[in-house]
């Protein structure tokens, strides 16, 4: 009786023993993950300017976690890799010899909601095998040569380098036309580093950012149409009126009213009242439409001058519209036009809304109409 009473008692503290053990292994059932076994690693480089890169292998991880898990901690578990990431220190600069050390951060609710325990969230490793190498910059002897005018413009890659290996490594650009001065160009390196190392060579990056600057662009906003700008334009515009009218080939009556009589009047007049009606930019709509065209002017300045043209005996009211193409902000943040044969620039009318619209009948594409501030140009006649 009593040895079957000890048998039972002995039976009973195994059976504690090895609950007690299986909760201190699993966690109260939770599924055990010994975590450095999923964390991925590479140390590349040469000796003292190695990097390491560092990741958590979710799907080797969910893999594991799955088979042990039901189905309805699956949810919970799915969320937990996402929230999972792994951080190195240090992670470059690395010599052989270094300790790196990894941590695994994740959300701790999401860990017992999924119901599986991490084991070692901090382990380390010791950086070894990198081999002896110079440490070199890919861009060194790399410039950017850009031509022509923004949008137009167009960049390529100078190698500049007199040493054979670096002048038969590969570059390229993002972006070879389509920009603007501001913009970024990328140029990458898309050398393997197997191939840096065959020369004992190492480097930190593989691609550098080339600033679009002190480029010539066309004009696409009033910002940058100056003032002083403008105001040549108008002045000249009305200069070329004067001109006309003080000589003698031309008879700006006819010219503005288009009746034949002011043909046999005396050829003395002159032009008086002058005013700016309007001043605006026009910038083409469909960038590619002057890409594929370049006889398509990208923009154009429109200025309406009102005027009165009167001679001995006569005189008449009306509008002279002049078109300048192609107005360009250059590098130095000056704008210029061509401005030759002012006097084949403009067109002349009593009626303003017939004018406007034999203007646009001559253009080729759509434009959109910035307007531009002419109250503070003072004409001198």
């Amino acid at each position: 009786m009593k040895d079957q009473l000890f048998r039972t008692i002995q039976y009973c503290l195994c059976s504690i023993f090895f609950i007690f053990c299986g909760i201190s292994v699993t966690g109260c059932g939770r599924v055990a993950v010994p975590l450095p076994e999923y964390v991925t690693y590479s140390i590349q480089g040469v000796n003292q300017y190695g990097q390491v890169q560092t990741d958590v292998n979710k799907e080797a991880l969910y893999i594991h976690c799955s088979e042990e898990l039901k189905e309805e901690k699956l949810g919970a578990l799915d969320a937990l890799l996402d929230s999972m990431s792994v951080s190195a220190s240090p992670m470059e600069g690395l010599s052989n010899g270094d300790v790196i050390t990894f941590h695994v951060s994740y959300d701790e609710e999401l860990l017992k909601e999924a119901h599986v325990k991490f084991q070692k969230n901090d382990f380390t490793v010791t950086v070894e095998g990198l081999s002896e190498g110079d440490l070199v910059d890919l861009f060194q002897d790399i410039t950017i040569e850009v031509t022509g005018i923004a949008p137009y413009a167009t960049a390529s890659i100078v190698n500049q380098s007199s040493d054979t290996f670096f002048q038969q490594l590969p570059y390229e650009l993002d972006v070879t036309t389509g920009f603007w001065p501001g913009d970024v160009l990328h140029v990458t390196c898309p050398v393997t580093d197997e191939t840096l190392r065959s020369q004992y060579y190492v480097t930190l990056s593989k691609e550098k950012e080339y600033l679009v600057n002190h480029q010539d662009a066309y004009a696409r906003s009033a910002e940058d149409v100056s003032q002083e700008f403008l105001t040549n334009i108008v002045q000249s515009s009305v200069d070329t009126l004067q001109g006309l009218a003080q000589g003698t080939q031309v008879r700006l009556m006819y010219r503005l009213t288009k009746k034949s009589n002011y043909l046999f009047q005396y050829n003395v007049e002159k032009i008086q009242n002058t005013s700016v009606a309007s001043l605006e930019l026009l910038t083409v709509s469909d960038e590619n439409v002057v890409r594929e065209d370049p006889s398509i002017p990208y923009n154009m300045l429109i200025l309406v001058l009102s005027t009165n043209v009167a001679n001995a005996d006569y005189d008449a009211d009306g509008y002279f519209i002049f078109r300048y193409d192609n107005v360009v902000l250059t590098a130095d943040g000056t704008c210029v036009v061509d401005q030759s044969h002012p006097e084949l620039r403009f067109i002349c009318g009593e009626n303003l809304e017939e004018l406007t619209a034999s203007l646009q009948s001559t253009y080729m594409t759509t434009y959109q109409s910035i307007s531009l501030d002419s109250s503070s140009i003072v004409i001198t006649q």
